[in-house]
C-alpha cells in the first residue's frame, strides 16, 4: 500500500519523507522497536540505572513540549492545555490521558500507555510501576508551566496488571484549582 503525501489529521507528509506534526519533525517507531530500546537501557544499565535514564530523557523531552506548548497556552494549568496534550497523545498512538486538578495535585490516568505496553513485550508483567520514560515527561511538562519543581509519582500501572497507568503530579506550591476541577 502506498501513502502519497498529504495532510492526515494533525500529520503531513511530504513526498521527500518527511513527516510533521503541528509543524515539527516526527518520526514512528513500532511499540516492538520501543520495547527493544527500553530491555536494552534496562539490561545494560540494570533496573536502578536505567529507570534513572528513562525518567531523565522523558524530563528533558517533557521539558522541550512544555515549552512548545506554552508559546500556544501560556503558563496556566488550563482545560484547554490539558485538551491539547491528550490530543497529541490520542492521535499520535501514545494512549488516552485524562487530567484531573485535585487539591494541590493533578492526577494524569494514562490509558494504553506506549510505556506499559513496551515493558509487557520486552519483559513482561511488572512488580511495580513501571512507566519511568512518562513519569519524567509529566515532572518536566509541569515543571515548565509552573515554573517550579514537582514530583511525580506513578502509583497505578498497566505493566502491573492494573487497568490504566495513574500518575499523581504533587506540587511543592498551593495552585488555585478553581478554574478547573476536572479538566478532562
Amino acid at each position: 500500500m502506498k501513502i502519497e503525501p498529504g495532510d492526515y489529521g494533525i500529520f503531513k507528509l511530504y513526498d521527500d519523507g518527511r513527516l510533521e506534526a503541528f509543524g515539527l519533525r516526527v518520526v514512528f517507531f513500532r511499540i516492538e522497536t520501543r520495547a527493544s530500546i527500553r530491555a536494552t537501557i534496562l539490561d545494560l544499565l540494570g533496573k536502578e540505572g536505567g529507570s534513572v535514564v528513562l525518567r531523565l530523557v522523558g524530563e528533558r523531552i517533557g521539558k522541550n513540549s512544555g515549552e512548545f506548548a506554552k508559546k500556544n497556552f501560556g503558563s496556566a494549568l488550563s482545560k484547554e492545555l490539558f485538551d491539547y496534550i491528550s490530543n497529541i497523545y490520542l492521535q499520535s498512538g501514545r494512549g488516552k490521558r485524562e487530567f484531573t486538578i485535585k487539591d494541590n495535585e493533578v492526577i494524569v490516568k494514562v490509558y494504553n500507555s506506549f510505556e506499559a505496553d513496551a515493558h509487557l513485550i520486552s519483559l513482561g508483567r511488572a512488580d511495580e510501576p513501571s512507566c519511568f520514560f512518562i513519569q519524567g515527561y509529566l515532572k518536566g511538562l509541569f515543571s515548565i508551566f509552573t515554573g517550579k519543581e514537582v514530583d511525580v509519582e506513578e502509583v497505578m500501572c498497566k505493566a502491573k496488571g492494573d487497568p490504566y497507568c495513574e500518575f499523581h503530579v504533587k506540587f511543592r506550591f498551593l495552585i488555585d484549582s478553581s478554574s478547573s476541577r476536572d479538566a478532562r
